[in-house]
């Protein structure tokens, strides 16, 4: 009996002894940081969701080789004996990938944010603008490079507008900056073009209304052609009596310099000819005496400047004449008008009755802002 105590309590202290071995081995082993390690593991993530590595770079690769940091210490302690290994410079680095990696989260919303409204407001701007130009766009006759920068312009717009919508702000902003770009490229050399266009306002002025008084002084028919409006004043006795649409040449901005540039010409004229039937392939025409002599001395100061070839012709023969309604400026250089409307120009005017052809009756302020 004593015997069978013994062992017993012999028995008993080696599971003691184990168990104190054990729960002393358990103590010290050092506990890898697994619970932090899968919460900068998501930081991360989530900072990625919101495109931090887009909006915050800096922040989110910082995040980024902290973590990649701390796992790779982890596999070397993993390595060591059990008892040697120590997580706590791992611990110090998972807490600092967390913390930046917040931080490139809440950096990444608040300059989406910031890029979501500047954007948003550009776009409208930039849509504003062209509403306002489009017409212009439309009817000058703009150099290619001109036309060109324009439609990019439009085309990067809307790509922008897509990108914008599916919160692509980064690509949607470089998009813009093109748009931008090639937008006010083509709006400046518009502006440009319309001021050099417009130095003549005054004299355009002054020529309309000396044709209106003499109108109404002489008791006669006088016609004023308005280029940039595009229309046609029918006078009588100084009163406006009718307005006609008209369609141009198709150079038609300035004056005419020579044969064959398309160009409308500029000028107080008067009509030399009434054509109808077989005399004319445009149903009924005026005949204006261009070139007179201002045309003719504009003609020869160019080609002694060496502006005009030397093999350059003054021209002639522009007319004011049927066959329009195209809505285009399609003709040479004369004005052309509906079959209709030209049955009563026709009618209205003699051999003799002026015709003054101007660039533009409204100010260039009232055309485009500057």
């Amino acid at each position: 009996m004593k015997r069978r105590t013994k062992v017993t309590i012999i028995s008993l202290s080696f599971v003691l002894i184990a168990a104190t071995v054990v729960f002393l081995f358990v103590r010290m082993t050092p506990v890898p940081p697994l619970e932090k390690i899968e919460k900068a593991r998501v930081a991360i993530s989530e900072a990625k969701k919101v495109r931090a590595d887009s909006y915050a770079p800096t922040l989110f690769l910082e995040s980024e080789k902290l973590y990649k940091s701390a796992i790779s210490r982890w596999k070397a302690e993993n390595a060591k004996f059990i008892l040697k290994r120590d997580f706590s410079s791992i611990n110090a680095i998972v807490d600092l990938s967390v913390s930046k990696a917040k931080e490139a989260k809440n950096s990444a919303l608040s300059h989406s944010s910031d890029l979501h409204t500047s954007l948003g407001a550009t776009i409208k701007s930039l849509g504003r603008s062209i509403e306002k130009y489009d017409d212009l766009f439309s009817n000058l006759p703009l150099r290619n490079k001109v036309v060109q920068d324009y439609e990019k312009g439009k085309m990067l717009l809307n790509e922008a507008k897509y990108d914008y919508k599916l919160k692509n702000y980064l690509v949607c902003k470089k998009k813009i900056d093109g748009s931008s770009k090639y937008l006010n490229d083509s709006f400046t050399s518009v502006k440009s073009y319309l001021k050099d266009y417009f130095t003549n306002y005054s004299l355009w002025a002054e020529w309309n209304n000396s044709t209106i008084n003499n109108s109404k002084k002489n008791k006669t028919t006088a016609l004023v052609v308005d280029k940039y409006a595009k229309k046609c004043y029918l006078y009588k006795n100084g009163k406006l009596k009718h307005t006609f649409e008209v369609e141009l040449g198709k150079n038609w901005i300035g004056a005419k310099l020579y044969k064959g540039d398309k160009a409308t010409p500029e000028g107080v004229y008067y009509v030399t000819k009434k054509l109808h039937g077989k005399k004319t392939k445009y149903y009924k025409a005026l005949m204006i005496n261009y070139p007179n002599e201002t045309d003719k001395n504009r003609f020869d100061r160019e080609k002694k400047r060496g502006t005009l070839s030397k093999k350059a012709q003054i021209g002639g023969l522009i007319e004011i004449h049927g066959g329009g309604g195209k809505g285009v400026n399609w003709t040479d250089g004369c004005v052309a008008l509906r079959d209709s409307e030209m049955d009563i120009v026709y009618r209205e005017t003699d051999v003799g009755t002026t015709v003054t052809i101007v660039g533009s009756l409204i100010r260039l302020s009232d055309v485009v802002d500057f």
